[in-house]
Parts: structure tokens; C-alpha cells; sequence
């Protein structure tokens, strides 16, 4: 009994020092809370944005209608058009504001990422030096609840900077000057080398998935108990607008699944970059309003797009490949 409250102690003092003093003066749940507002935002823009876009096209379509009429009424063009620039300016504004949010989502995903991983390694610590049984339980659930947050905060994805399509349609017996062949050769070879660092951010996401599912095994057990679901589930998501997985591998609170999501399109996006057909599969969970009331990422979901991720990347990266071979 005392050992274990000595170690709780300890714990508790490692977690105060690893997780909160770099925070300068603001605890966790405030900036858990700061970032879950940031990522609704982002999520109330994004859709905004995408409405208005679909108003700016159609208003577009519009108007070449008009002006192909036979008799085209150059007053109603005209009011039409200046309507229009006022969409596109207020575009203009959505993109702006975005692009703020973005980065300061990013900031904040930067500091927790550092906080909950602090947190996760002195949880380690602590738990390899207790032999207790019902302590290392409770500490697994622990590590399960911080594993899973930080990786709602992993950087997101960037789409790739190329054409994937223009990538493939080179043809070097075309090419009768060497200098022309050589760019594309490098062209090609810089492809495969933004592939690679991807496909690097994929497995250490894929691995940090993989230990979230094991420890949920390991401290289904104890997340049963009645008083530590509610201190670490409700409470957390009553609190604190940091994703929360449940044991069955859910969000239990789906106001807290946009970071998780976004993560999820950003994958989607790459995967319908390289293989619109694969990409089908998850075209109802890209789209930003998706994530409503009772609706949540699993980890099953999350595991199933990665390894159609990898395994599109890697092929699409042996195509490259074989175009190089070309070029000599």
C-alpha cells in the first residue's frame, strides 16, 4: 500500500513537471480546450468556404448561360457579375481566416503534442517500477487515454505537391534533347523522395495506432470501472475538447472528433490523389460536416485507410520507378 502510494506521488510530481510547467502558467485542459475551439472553427470555415464556392460556380455557369442566349440582357450579366465578386472577395476573406486557424492549430498541436508525450514517457517510468498489478492497470489506461490524444495532434499530411497523373504520362522516348530527359529524370526522382518522407509519417502514425489498440486490450479491464470512467471519459469530455477514444475504439464525445477527422481527410486526400477507386471507400467520411452528432472515426477505419495509403503509395512509387529506368 505504501509503495503504491509512493509511486502515485512520484507520478503525480513527474506529470506536474513533464506536462505542466511548459505550458507558462496555462494547465492542459485550457489549452485542450483552446484547440478544440480552433478545430471547430476550422470546421465551420471549411464548410462556409466550401459552400460559397459551390455559390460562386454555379453563379459562374450561370452566366456563360446568359451570355451564350441569343439575346443575351447584358443589365442582368452585369448585375450578376458584381454579385459575383462579392462571392469571390468573401472567398477571399473564408481562405484568409483559414489560413490563420491553420496555423495556429498547428502551434497548439505542436505544444500538446510535447506536453502529452512528456507525460506519456514519465507514465512509462513510473509503471516499470511498480509490480503491483491494479497500479500498472490504471497506468495502461492512462497511457491509453494520452497515446490516443496525442495522436489526434500529429502534424496533418500534406497532399502531394505534384500531378500524379502528369507524373505517369511522361514519355522519355520523346525526348531527343538529354537536358529535357534529365529534368524530368530529376523531376521523377524528387516524386519519389516526397513519397518516401511520407510514407515515414505513415508508419509512425500506423505504429502509434497499433500500441493505442494494444494498451486498449491491455486496460479494457479496468476502464470498466465505473469511477474511473467517469473521472477519465465523461469528465474529460464534458471538460476538455481533446479526442477521447472509448474502449470500443470510438470518440465518446463527437464534438471532440475534428482533429481526429481531419487527420482521417487528410489521408483520404492523398489516397484519391493516387487512387481515386481505393479512395471511394471513404468519400462519406472526407467531407468536413461529417463528423455530427454519434458519428466517429474507429480505430478499425483509421487502421484500414493507412494500409490502403501504404500500399498505394508504394505502388504508385514502383511506377516512378520504372519510368526513371526509361530515361537511361
Amino acid at each position: 500500500m505504501m509503495k503504491t502510494t509512493s509511486i502515485s506521488n512520484f507520478l503525480f510530481f513527474l506529470l506536474f513537471i513533464s506536462g505542466l510547467s511548459s505550458t507558462h502558467s496555462q494547465n492542459v485542459m485550457q489549452l485542450e480546450n483552446e484547440f478544440g475551439k480552433l478545430q471547430w472553427s476550422i470546421q465551420r470555415e471549411t464548410i462556409a468556404l466550401d459552400s460559397l464556392n459551390s455559390v460562386y460556380q454555379n453563379r459562374l455557369s450561370e452566366i456563360d448561360k446568359l451570355k451564350s442566349s441569343a439575346h443575351p440582357d447584358k443589365d442582368r450579366i452585369a448585375g450578376m457579375m458584381s454579385s459575383t465578386i462579392v462571392i469571390a472577395n468573401a472567398i477571399g476573406e473564408r481562405q484568409a481566416t483559414l489560413r490563420t486557424l491553420d496555423k495556429q492549430s498547428a502551434g497548439l498541436k505542436h505544444r500538446l503534442a510535447g506536453i502529452y508525450t512528456g507525460i506519456i514517457d514519465s507514465l512509462e517510468r513510473v509503471k516499470a517500477q511498480s509490480s503491483t498489478k491494479s497500479f500498472q492497470e490504471e497506468t495502461d489506461a492512462k497511457l491509453f487515454l494520452y497515446m490516443s490524444k496525442r495522436l489526434q495532434v500529429l502534424p496533418q499530411l500534406q497532399s502531394l505537391s505534384f500531378d500524379p497523373k502528369k507524373m505517369l504520362s511522361v514519355d522519355f522516348s520523346k525526348f531527343a534533347d538529354q537536358t529535357k530527359k534529365d529534368l524530368y529524370d530529376d523531376y521523377l526522382r524528387n516524386a519519389i523522395k516526397e513519397i518516401d518522407r511520407l510514407l515515414a509519417e505513415i508508419n509512425y502514425s500506423e505504429k502509434e495506432l497499433n500500441r493505442i489498440e494494444k494498451m486498449r486490450k491491455k486496460a479494457s479491464r479496468f476502464m470498466e470501472d465505473a469511477e474511473f470512467s467517469e473521472n477519465l471519459s465523461t469528465r474529460a469530455a464534458a471538460k476538455s475538447s481533446s479526442p477521447v477514444l472509448a474502449s470500443g475504439g470510438k470518440y465518446t464525445d463527437a464534438t471532440s472528433a475534428g482533429s481526429f477527422n481531419s487527420n482521417f481527410i487528410s489521408y483520404s486526400s492523398i489516397l484519391q490523389q493516387i487512387a481515386p477507386s481505393k479512395a471511394a471507400a471513404f468519400k462519406d467520411k472526407m467531407k468536413p460536416g461529417w463528423q455530427s452528432a454519434g458519428r466517429a472515426i474507429t480505430i478499425k477505419e483509421y487502421q484500414k485507410l493507412i494500409k490502403e495509403l501504404e500500399y498505394g503509395l508504394e505502388e504508385y512509387k514502383g511506377l516512378l520507378a520504372k519510368k526513371i529506368q526509361q530515361s537511361k
